[in-house]
């Protein structure tokens, strides 16, 4: 679904420790760690997903949404 989309970035906000996900394509260029973002938004072009939809990846996709990106985050919760 995320390749189909077609994201300019897929960021992974999975927590404090950096986590290498094992997913098909997680370490390809399009794909930064949330930490990562912060400085570097022009980098990442104007769509983007966050997989993970705890405090960190919401509180980024807000961010990044505010400042003209489109933002999609992907969450295992159901809010």
């Amino acid at each position: 679904m995320i390749q189909a989309k077609g994201y300019d970035a897929v960021l992974v906000a999975v927590g404090a420790e950096p986590v290498v996900s094992k997913i098909s394509g997680a370490n390809g260029s399009k794909v930064h760690n949330v930490v990562d973002v912060y400085g570097n938004e022009k980098a990442l072009g104007k769509n983007v997903v966050l997989i993970g939809g705890d405090k960190i990846g919401t509180q980024t996709g807000m961010y990044l949404a505010e400042n003209g990106h489109t933002t999609t985050v992907l969450a295992s919760d159901k809010e």
